[in-house]
């Protein structure tokens, strides 16, 4: 006999314009999800912060997505590039669909909308610190587009 069990959440979809050399903003309260799918669209320089609470001074880590002029993604803590995966991974025209996972002590980041699948970043983290935000930016004159998908209450 085989049992599936299944947990139907509502997903709502909000789309982020985020104008160039712009602060992180759109500060978004992750609860207890680790897991993140979202889309951006924008030439180079797409910035995701995670941060212990709204201080942008909190900061754990940052992943910036095409960046050298959309040639590779670094996941950033501290301000210091410590993993790096070259290729181009942006597109001016389409949104571009990652995702993220930050579970036991680990990020990881990869392409597409199935989480675990096309690895871009994966990086163990003894020392890392309780994530609560995620926010948005861009770099100097690149305008960001992002699509992030949300639980939404009933």
């Amino acid at each position: 006999m085989i049992i599936v069990s299944a947990k139907l959440v509502s997903v709502c979809s909000m789309i982020l314009k985020v104008p160039g050399n712009s602060p992180y903003t759109h500060f978004t309260e992750v609860g207890n999800n680790t897991d993140w799918i979202f889309f951006v669209k924008t030439c180079r320089d797409g910035f995701i912060g995670l941060f212990g609470n709204t201080d942008t001074g909190s900061k754990i880590y940052e992943i910036v997505f095409g960046a050298g002029r959309n040639t590779y993604t670094v996941l950033r803590k501290g301000g210091q590039g410590i993993e790096y995966n070259y290729g181009t991974h942006l597109d001016c025209g389409i949104f571009k669909s990652f995702w993220i996972n930050w579970a036991n002590k680990s990020i990881t980041v990869g392409s597409g909308t199935f989480i675990g699948q096309n690895k871009l970043i994966s990086k163990p983290d003894l020392e890392q610190g309780p994530i609560h935000y995620l926010a948005l930016s861009t770099f100097k004159d690149q305008v960001g587009y992002w699509i992030l998908q949300l639980s939404c209450a009933k």
